[in-house]
């Protein structure tokens, strides 16, 4: 397995999680919002993985991807819970 495979699988591991996270979060603020948020990242990131593997493009976009997805979705999952404090 070369270094490319396997920080791919890295990053869909990530993203799985932090998919898997918002799931549980929505059961928990009942804020749909963020599953949306989180179905479409994996898109993107899926959709990125798929281009990547097949250009031959660099594996950082696809690093770089999988960090924005988990930066937004904390912020988002921050303010999440803000709202759901202020009900």
């Amino acid at each position: 397995m070369t270094l490319y495979e396997l920080l791919t699988l890295v990053c869909i591991f990530i993203l799985c999680q932090i998919t898997a996270r918002n799931k549980l979060l929505v059961n928990q603020i009942k804020d749909y919002s963020l599953l949306k948020l989180s179905l479409i990242s994996l898109g993107l990131i899926a959709i990125t993985i798929i281009i990547t593997i097949i250009a031959h493009l660099s594996l950082w976009l696809v690093v770089g991807m999988t960090l924005f997805t988990a930066i937004i979705t904390i912020n988002q999952y921050n303010a999440s819970l803000e709202n759901a404090r202020r009900m």
